[in-house]
């Protein structure tokens, strides 16, 4: 609120808690993230996820990538609805991958899902460009395949 020019009472007037803030920006952020995948191919949905200005940009991004670490001390009520989205971005992945029966694709989805933040916040978080860019450049190359 400081950084906005607002005392802490405008805060309080918007939210009953930064549980109550950090829920909601989740919630919004992720329908954000997942609507760009649905009805893709899984090597599309890769491709965009992983792109590089999909790192460098923070504007509409992943809420996992962006905000996991966070979200382990969120309350009860955050952390389920967490859980809830995290169900519904592999059962989104799950819908782009064709190329195993019905009963492994949930499996592989949730490796898929896991690959993708992964390598987003990995990418984010190393000082070296090449490196950051190799990370996503084979995390796509690998789930591509």
């Amino acid at each position: 609120m400081a950084a906005a020019g607002l005392t802490h009472g405008g805060f309080y007037k918007h939210f009953e808690s930064k549980d109550q803030l950090v829920l909601e920006l989740f919630e919004g952020s992720l329908e954000q993230t997942l609507a760009t995948m649905r009805e893709k191919p899984l090597k599309a949905i890769a491709t965009r996820y992983l792109a590089k200005d999909h790192r460098d940009t923070f504007v509409v991004t992943c809420p996992y990538a962006s905000m996991g670490s966070e979200l382990r001390h969120a309350d009860k009520i955050t952390r389920e609805a967490y859980s809830k989205g995290v169900s519904r971005f592999i059962d989104v992945i799950a819908e782009s991958i064709t190329d195993v029966p019905a009963r492994e694709r949930r499996a592989k989805a949730q490796a898929v899902v896991s690959s993708l933040v992964g390598a987003l916040l990995l990418s984010r978080l190393v000082d070296d460009p090449k490196l950051s860019d190799d990370i996503l450049k084979n995390t796509r190359k690998f789930i591509s395949e």
